[in-house]
């Protein structure tokens, strides 16, 4: 059985679908008060579980191979619970990196797989796919367009994911060095058809992926369009320290009032390299409607493949992108989905613009 704790949440509710989807017909969601949203689901269950209360935890674990974990709570706060996913041992997905899971993954042969998502997940998970391509491969450049409406809970993790100490702004990476990079104004993105602001970004997953594959250089951006969110984000670092929840509330209201239905989230990650002694750009471009059902729908692939894989990786504890170096048929399976779009280009996104702006 797989567990979805939270499952009656944005993230978790999209888990849920896309398992159902799938084919499984034995779901435990998990969570402190039942909802109706699944009632007409044939093999979808309820189990009351408060991740304060052992008891709970250990009742709802005791029936799972799988446990997602889309409740978006703090790591210090699920210490329990991998507590007793050790001890019963099952495999365990966590949308962000944490720490805890480090106590408890080396004992015995449980799997914890964790960045497992949008970003983190496919922002780590495709530059290795990308990679590939080539013999050796010199740099990046990765384009996160996201798309949606911040609840007061996803604004709060949000805006602690860029107050965390390992996460950088304005930087980009360079031979092993941390460099200024500034904004980037009114830069169109091909494909997404857009015009949007470049926040830069790099925090630890980034880092990782640097080192791994070795880059020259590589640069992250956040694409926001200019709009009221972008003026918010912009403050947002100085503001949260010293009123968070008004800085809440206003990044909450701007996403609420520039939310354009008909717009995507996606990725665009160009990679240069050489192939046969030959210098070669390749571009992967990654499309889905928001960013809430593409976290949702890759936690789900992750839980699927975990249930019906024949071997094991090498080590106990991986996230997404680490997997996706063990076995590079992830990005594969989830090109499969109907709800994502991937598309590669032997071409660089200098030549992508051109073509979307007609100058060839």
């Amino acid at each position: 059985m797989i567990g979805i704790i939270g499952g009656y949440g944005d993230i978790g509710h999209n888990v849920v679908e896309t398992l159902y989807g799938l084919g499984h017909r034995d779901l435990l969601v998990g969570g402190r008060y039942k909802s109706e949203t699944f009632q007409r689901y044939e093999g979808v269950l309820f189990q009351a579980v408060n991740l304060c209360e052992e008891c709970t935890i250990k009742e709802f674990v005791n029936k799972c191979s799988v446990v997602i974990n889309c409740t978006g709570i703090k790591e210090d706060m699920t210490e329990k619970l991998l507590k007793e996913i050790q001890r019963q041992k099952c495999s365990y997905i966590d949308p962000q990196f944490n720490s805890y899971i480090q106590r408890f993954a080396a004992v015995n042969n449980n799997i914890f797989i964790e960045g497992v998502g949008s970003m983190p997940g496919l922002s780590g998970a495709l530059p290795v796919f990308v990679k590939s391509k080539f013999q050796k491969i010199k740099g990046i450049k990765l384009y996160y367009l996201g798309n949606g409406i911040f609840s007061r809970r996803s604004a709060k993790d949000f805006l602690d994911g860029i107050n965390f100490s390992d996460n950088l702004s304005m930087v980009k990476y360079e031979k092993g060095k941390l460099l200024y990079n500034n904004v980037k104004e009114n830069e169109f993105l091909p494909i997404l058809n857009k015009h949007c602001m470049l926040l830069p970004y790099f925090d630890r997953e980034a880092q990782e992926v640097c080192e791994f594959l070795k880059l020259e250089y590589a640069e992250f951006y956040t694409a926001i369009g200019n709009n009221l969110t972008y003026r918010v984000l912009m403050k947002a670092r100085d503001n949260y320290k010293n009123n968070p929840q008004q800085t809440i509330e206003d990044l909450c209201n701007a996403s609420m009032i520039d939310y354009d239905r008909n717009s995507v989230c996606g990725f665009i990650v160009t990679a240069e390299g050489e192939v046969d002694r030959v210098t070669k750009n390749y571009t992967v471009i990654l499309k889905a409607k928001d960013a809430s059902s593409l976290t949702g729908e890759i936690l789900a692939i992750m839980a699927d493949i975990l249930i019906k894989q024949n071997k094991r990786p090498p080590i106990n504890r991986l996230s997404m992108w680490e997997y996706q170096a063990w076995d590079k048929r992830l990005i594969e399976r989830i090109s499969e989905s109907p709800n994502i779009c991937i598309n590669l280009y032997d071409c660089s996104t200098n030549d992508l613009k051109k073509t979307e702006e007609g100058e060839i």
